[in-house]
């Protein structure tokens, strides 16, 4: 089967890809075509100001040159599209050759996102006029309707997409963030330190809510922790505190970084499933982060780590405070977060389920 994997080539989607590379390397029964897809566009799209910041209708023009230049070197039997805001100028291409989307987010998650995320909330709050939501949605249902399939990578999205899309849910395939579990996993061995040791990772430090955490290292009467930040915004180290910065997707010292912690702590001001969640329950460690966007489906409360409030300072000093005090519990929510990413936020397993499903539906498509 030659199926054209076309991922957009920026933030987590980088991850998604080389992680679904992986998982699928070697496969007889496939043949895979990896398109990555820029999000700024290339050529006369970039030079063209009317167009500037049009991430969708970038996406699209260079995903549908892409695809028909992939096959121009052979049939393609499957596609797999992520996001879906490229798309929505192949619907006549999809009607030919069978195509599954991947959702990550909706419209309306997106305008709820932007008034989350400080850098864009005036953008999100201006709002936009109702003629152009319904033109929206009717874009959205057209090309949902002409895909065999949809994978949504939490089970909010696919709320989304059946429910205002009018996706049959049969159609629909839940598949959430998938790591290597196999490099991202416990360490073999611990190095010895008298300290919790946190980790922080966020390339939009503001948004991912790093501010709020270097603010507790300055205020809180604990001692007893050393915080490691990766990001790639300006951030000085201080007391207690380590940057680190340039690395790449499953970057090995990404990884170390993340074996040798003892809590990873993302307290976001907008997500919606980001990938560090699951790298960091695959390495084997509790997560402490925000109730947004589908994160109360990837860190189950009280269980493998501990979710509050967005923009809460006082729930977060109160949160990590009792965590260090009781870091000897750290260990058992572990545990259960490794476990659970084997089953949910495995690489491998969920590539298996995408072409079981890829093959049950590519010969049909919705009405």
């Amino acid at each position: 089967m030659r199926v054209a994997f076309a991922i957009e080539n920026h933030l987590g989607h980088r991850a998604l890809m080389s992680n679904m590379r992986t998982a699928l390397a070697g496969r007889p029964d496939l043949d895979p075509v990896w398109i990555p897809i820029d999000a700024h566009g290339n050529g006369i799209l970039d030079k063209t100001p009317i167009l500037k910041n049009k991430h969708a209708l970038v996406l699209a023009v260079s995903a549908r040159r892409a695809l028909r230049l992939a096959e121009a070197s052979g049939p393609l039997d499957v596609a797999f599209l992520h996001t879906q805001r490229m798309a929505h100028l192949l619907v006549g291409w999809m009607r030919r050759v069978p195509t599954f989307l991947s959702v990550d987010s909706t419209p309306a998650m997106l305008k709820q996102y932007y008034v989350d995320s400080s850098e864009a909330s005036s953008r999100a709050q201006q709002g936009k006029p109702s003629a152009y939501s319904s033109l929206r949605d009717a874009v959205h249902r057209r090309t949902y309707r002409v895909a065999c399939g949809v994978v949504c990578m939490s089970e909010l999205v696919r709320d989304a997409v059946v429910g205002t899309y009018g996706v049959p849910r049969e159609r629909t395939l839940v598949l959430w963030p998938g790591v290597d579990v196999t490099r991202w996993c416990p360490p073999s061995e611990r190095r010895p330190g008298a300290k919790v040791r946190l980790l922080f990772v966020g390339g939009e430090f503001e948004r991912k809510g790093g501010l709020e955490l270097l603010r507790w290292t300055r205020e809180t009467s604990r001692t007893n922790w050393e915080l490691d930040v990766v990001t790639e915004a300006k951030v000085e180290a201080s007391n207690g505190v380590r940057v680190h910065s340039g690395f790449t997707p499953n970057d090995p010292r990404l990884i170390d970084l993340v074996q040798q912690a003892d809590l990873f702590v993302l307290p976001t001001r907008a997500d919606m499933s980001p990938w560090v969640i699951s790298e960091a329950k695959a390495a084997g460690k509790p997560v402490l982060s925000t109730s947004v966007g589908a994160l109360p489906e990837m860190v189950r409360h009280g269980i493998d780590g501990w979710l509050i409030p967005p923009r809460d300072h006082a729930a977060l000093q109160s949160r990590l405070d009792q965590i260090v005090d009781e870091a000897s519990s750290l260990p058992q929510f572990g545990e259960r977060a490794r476990h659970d990413a084997e089953q949910r936020f495995n690489a491998a397993r969920n590539s298996e389920a995408l072409l079981d499903f890829m093959n049950r539906f590519r010969s049909t498509r919705q009405a």
